[in-house]
């Protein structure tokens, strides 16, 4: 009987200590690739909003007709169109995109573009262009009829050219590598919830087999969980260059017309793999200190037991 309770905690412990560092993982991935929030808040600390709105006005620019460029120096119009572009406003369009992002990898859609909407910019826009206009016509040569017909003319033109959306890149299901990705994010929900009631499962069946022995049933889960916390930390090793080429492979395979912020984009996959390897780090510690004091407490209980059993097995003298 012995016997087999050994082999019963040996198979128990081995299943609890896998479930306890694909637990951590999916942790990990749930806390930093596949939240929201976190890309919102890494965003603001990159500055990243700097860096959209230089390309998102570049790209405004180079939209309007090459008769206004002409007349207009092109970094003139630039500075123009970045003065309008503001803070808030690229947060609403920076929110939106994530939520579109995040239903694209959860299946809600098959495509994801980096779009920025300029409907809501096009009055200021145009507010601009006219001003300028009317600025580089104010000849006195010029007669005003003539000045006001060719700035309409001129501003009717720039805004019949710059779309009310443009898209910085755009991602598509059809790809390998985020098929790949998709069904790991599906995976990963269903996981992540199998593998909470597993653990817990398993730690039951682990006390019940060392029924009448707490101590030993304690002792055996303190190991399970030291093992979980050592393997968790040489993961974080293993798993973070793996990580990181996955994500730039995805990048450099699926981005459009996206050079202009990919530095950002760089930096942003540095910043998550990062994150993502200082979660395990601090699970696998919290793991290993458990671990420590489960141990501790299922010897104490044990010594005490031996103690007790011992003073008992002592002859009475009379």
């Amino acid at each position: 009987m012995s016997f087999l309770k050994t082999i019963a905690l040996i198979l128990l412990s081995f299943l609890l200590a896998t479930s306890i560092t694909l637990l951590a993982i999916v942790n990990a991935t749930t806390s930093n690739f596949l939240n929201e929030k976190f890309y919102a808040q890494e965003l603001e600390k990159l500055n990243a909003f700097e860096q959209i709105q230089t390309a998102a006005a570049q790209q405004i620019t180079q939209s309007l007709p090459q008769e206004l460029l002409a007349i207009v120096p092109e970094s003139t119009i630039n500075e123009k169109v970045k003065a309008i572009i503001s803070k808030e406003w690229l947060k609403t369009q920076t929110t939106q995109a994530l939520k579109d992002f995040f239903k694209f990898l959860n299946s809600e859609t098959d495509s994801f573009s980096l779009k920025v909407n300029l409907a809501d910019l096009k009055p200021k826009l145009r507010q601009e262009i006219e001003s300028i206009i009317q600025e580089k016509l104010s000849s006195p040569q010029i007669p005003e009829a003539l000045k006001s017909l060719a700035s309409q003319q001129a501003v009717e033109q720039a805004m019949l050219l710059v779309p009310d959306t443009y898209s910085f890149g755009e991602f598509k299901s059809n790809s390998q590598e985020l098929n790949t990705a998709r069904q790991a994010v599906s995976l990963i929900k269903t996981a992540s919830t199998l593998l909470v009631i597993t653990s817990i499962l398993l730690a039951i069946l682990i006390l019940a087999v060392c029924y009448k022995e707490l101590g030993r049933g304690l002792k055996t889960i303190g190991k399970v969980a030291l093992s979980s916390g050592v393997s968790i930390l040489v993961a974080v090793f293993i798993l973070s260059e793996f990580g990181k080429k996955m994500i730039e492979n995805i990048i450099a395979q699926n981005a459009i017309a996206i050079n202009s912020i990919n530095p950002l984009i760089k930096q942003l996959t540095s910043d998550i793999i990062d994150a993502f390897n200082s979660t395990l780090i601090w699970e696998g510690i919290v793991i290993l200190a458990i671990g420590a004091v489960l141990f501790a407490a299922g010897f104490l209980l044990a010594r005490k037991k031996q103690v007790k059993e011992k003073t008992k097995a002592k002859p009475t003298t009379s």
